[in-house]
């Protein structure tokens, strides 16, 4: 697409914390889109490294880079620092480790031009230093509008059988600017597990058209230090905090996705629990974060569908047989499956 063509403009925004290693690699796959027409909005949450310094380094070079220096106050509250400054027609959200590929605004930009969504998906790679596999939803590619966003609306947070089918990272979406900041502005800032979760889920109930695109252009890195690979006991509550948010700002119907949500959420929590020295502190760990919240939740999920190892995964917790979850659990990862 040719500069003179690009009348649509997108704003990314980035929050920066900590990731002085990353950001550089981050901020160079923006600056060298094929599309230009764009404002890289970089939210400085309080880091204490020198990513401050490096946002304003960049920002001197190129007038599309703004850069917002605020006290920490996490994710959420990074980027509704920067949803409150933007000014495109379309919003990204790239995370500061992360990358995106050199084409992907020209082809959203296409997407754009030739069908006008409120919203566009589109897929990735998680990678590390040894690995990188594909991330996506099962949803076929194509614009849905109309009845037709009933296929969308029906498999949000999980489907039938459990699974992501419709990809709910905010960093795999491009979204009308008016839409994203109607749905960001009111997650608490306290969310700090399932952020991301607390936005398209409303935000997908909401908008008229998605587009579901097969593009892989988002790179997101499994970093040791990230916060889907910490393990801490107030995830717990992190859990709740996200379906309480999702039950006031979805339809009553879709209660039963949520409960799905926190059932998936506390057996990744108890899965990774696994790795305490003894079954001891894992028993302790369940009585500490047994909520009454989470037990009626789970309770009132369906065992019926899905992969096996997952129903009888949800059977036993279902039914509080930690023990054997417990056992369960070890014995896989003695076998590496």
């Amino acid at each position: 697409m040719e500069l003179q063509q690009e009348t649509l403009k997108f704003s990314i925004i980035v929050p920066v914390y900590k990731v002085e290693a990353y950001i550089r690699t981050c901020l160079e796959s923006l600056l060298s889109q094929t599309y230009h027409n764009m404002e890289i909005i970089l939210v400085d949450d309080g880091s204490p490294d020198a990513c401050g310094a490096i946002c304003d380094q960049y920002a001197s070079t190129d007038d599309r880079i703004k850069v917002i220096h605020k006290a920490n106050g996490g994710l959420v509250s990074a980027r509704k620092a920067g949803a409150a400054v933007c000014t495109g027609d379309y919003v990204l959200n790239v995370d500061s480790d992360d990358y995106i590929s050199h084409d992907l605004l020209s082809e959203l930009a296409r997407i754009i031009e030739q069908h006008h969504p409120d919203v566009i998906t589109f897929d990735g790679y998680a990678f590390s230093e040894h690995q990188k596999r594909p991330l996506g939803g099962t949803v076929p590619t194509g614009f849905y509008q109309g009845a037709e966003m009933d296929r969308i609306r029906s498999v949000l947070i999980h489907d039938q059988n459990y699974e992501v089918a419709v990809v709910y990272g905010i960093v795999f979406a491009a979204v009308r600017r008016e839409l994203y900041l109607q749905h960001q502005q009111i997650v608490p800032d306290f969310i700090r597990v399932g952020e991301d979760l607390a936005v398209t889920g409303p935000l997908f109930v909401a908008c008229d058209s998605v587009y579901v695109s097969d593009l892989r252009g988002y790179f997101y890195r499994n970093a040791p230090q990230s916060i889907m690979h910490t393990f801490r006991v107030d995830e717990i509550q992190q859990i709740l905090y996200v379906s309480q948010h999702l039950a006031a700002n979805m339809p009553s119907s879709y209660q039963t996705k949520i409960d799905g949500y926190v059932m998936l959420r506390y057996v990744d929590f108890l899965d990774r629990g696994i790795y305490l020295k003894s079954y001891k502190e894992y028993k302790q760990l369940v009585r500490d974060t047994a909520y009454p919240e989470i037990i009626h939740s789970i309770q009132r999920v369906s065992c019926q569908r899905g992969k096996f190892m997952r129903k009888f995964a949800f059977y036993l917790v279902r039914n509080g047989y930690y023990n054997l979850f417990w056992l369960l659990r070890k014995i896989k990862k003695r076998k590496g499956i």
